[in-house]
């Protein structure tokens, strides 16, 4: 990573998925810049950076750019209205982007197969 531009931002860095990831970044190393609407109620482990924003308005996604290289970005919403123009500004400031867009996964479906007999 380049010295100057070597930050990853973590959208949904105070959700389910976000915190993990943000804590093995760390493990790993690496810097890390959370993206959230309410820095004080964060709760994040020391080191992380905290950057007020919110994705659903985008220009309030201005600070949290520099010296970001890569972005994690947790898309929290039920459509895609909106998400073009945020890929626009990640585009625009970082080399690399990793796309999330699972609100959750449902393991109460019945996978069983029962043979039928077609006699």
């Amino acid at each position: 990573m380049n010295a100057d531009k070597d930050k990853i931002l973590i959208t949904g860095a105070t959700g389910n998925v976000g915190r993990h990831v943000v804590a093995q970044l760390l493990r790993a190393g690496a810097r890390v810049r959370a993206l959230t609407r309410n820095p004080d109620s964060a709760r994040l482990p020391g080191g992380v950076e905290l950057a007020r924003g919110d994705l659903s308005i985008p220009e309030t996604l201005d600070v949290c750019w520099n010296g970001v290289e890569a972005v994690f970005l947790i898309w929290p919403f039920f459509t895609a209205e909106g998400a073009k123009s945020v890929v626009d500004l990640v585009t625009k400031h970082c080399r690399r982007i990793v796309f999330l867009s699972a609100l959750t996964v449902r393991d109460d479906s019945d996978l069983s197969f029962t043979p039928t007999s077609n006699a």
